[in-house]
């Protein structure tokens, strides 16, 4: 089986990697070549069709250097082979290969799934499949749910929906699984007292309370990661993993949450408690993980000089380590690739 896919989240596609190439066997693709903008790439659309977004998600290059992203993320296509019908990719923050493909080479092979991972390309792909691959199957995939999406699947746009969100009600006809996008697992590792405190958040959301809560606690070590936060990106999966290890707590504060969330998830799989507003992951996926006092801390429940607090006794008296090991132990509970596997599987012998 051969599966297009649009590219827009590097954790979200190495999801894909590893449910159709590692889990089933068959083979993904992306797409390359600036010939797929404008007309069939909508990612530039939130930032007014800027051509620099298009050309660092597609611009191919005969050579060295390869197109650098303004914002000093990896590059995104550092071509190691060029085949008749794809080029290959080495992608550096998951360390793999990926296979990408120019609008030609899309036309010149038979697919049998297209994958559209943002609202904007269920329509699009919707419309590509319709005009150049009749035959196959479109699986709209979606990470959060806003009003928008809901009314693409009411509409009837959707036909197959696979949801990394919380269950919802879906009309009747539609072929829908909910899951969590797969990444890798390593074992735990116990909390070392580092007096780290780590974000992982971009561009630093209500930088205002990051601060107030850094000046409440000055014994720990405030670090805030990502594109835009004062102390950069993390290019690797494996550094982030290392660096979210080499904290005490993770401090995630993301106004409206995330419907899957790789950080967070992230750091209760290397059982990390968290700092954060609970009311932003509330009724979402991510949701079914928390709890205050015991994976993490709730800062909407005290006042600033309260968790403050709370936070210090916590990591004085060693209950953080327990609140580690409960971190570690939900996400077990909660998250079992293996047995997603098999709905996701039924999922896909069911496309319409």
């Amino acid at each position: 089986m051969k599966v297009f896919s649009d590219y827009h989240h590097s954790g979200l596609y190495f999801s894909f990697h590893l449910l159709f190439e590692e889990r089933l066997g068959w083979e993904l693709y992306r797409p390359i070549g600036m010939e797929w903008f404008p007309q069939w790439w909508d990612i530039a659309k939130p930032y007014g069709q800027n051509e620099s977004t298009a050309k660092q998600y597609l611009e191919i290059r005969d050579s060295e250097p390869f197109y650098a992203p303004t914002d000093g993320s990896p590059v995104l296509n550092s071509i190691v082979d060029r085949k008749p019908e794809h080029y290959v990719i080495e992608e550096i923050a998951h360390g793999y290969r990926q296979k990408a493909m120019t609008f030609q080479q899309f036309l010149d092979t038979d697919i049998d799934i297209i994958v559209a991972s943002l609202p904007d390309h269920w329509v699009t792909y919707t419309k590509l499949r319709d005009m150049y691959k009749p035959k196959a199957k479109v699986i709209c995939q979606s990470g959060n749910i806003f009003w928008e999406n809901e009314e693409l699947i009411r509409s009837g746009t959707v036909k197959n929906l696979m949801a990394s969100t919380k269950a919802f009600p879906v009309p009747e006809g539609v072929n829908a699984v909910s899951y969590h996008q797969e990444q890798p697992v390593i074992p735990y590792k116990t909390i070392k007292k580092t007096m780290n405190i780590s974000s992982y958040v971009h561009l630093l959301p209500l930088p205002g309370l990051y601060e107030e809560y850094s000046k409440a606690l000055p014994q720990y070590n405030w670090r805030a990661y990502g594109a835009g936060c004062p102390n950069g990106l993390i290019h690797k999966l494996s550094d982030l993993y290392q660096n979210i290890q080499d904290s005490d707590w993770v401090y995630n504060v993301k106004p409206r949450g995330d419907g899957y969330g790789w950080v967070w998830h992230s750091a209760f799989m290397l059982g990390r408690p968290v700092i954060t507003n609970a009311s932003d992951y509330r009724d979402k996926l991510g949701g079914e993980l928390f709890e205050d006092g015991i994976t993490g801390i709730d800062l909407e429940k005290g006042t600033v000089q309260e968790n403050a607090l709370l936070i210090k006794n916590l990591c004085d008296n060693d209950w953080i380590q327990k609140m580690g090991d409960k971190a570690r132990e939900r996400w077990e509970q909660v998250v079992n690739y293996d047995a997603e596997f098999w709905v996701l599987q039924k999922f896909l012998e069911r496309l319409i």
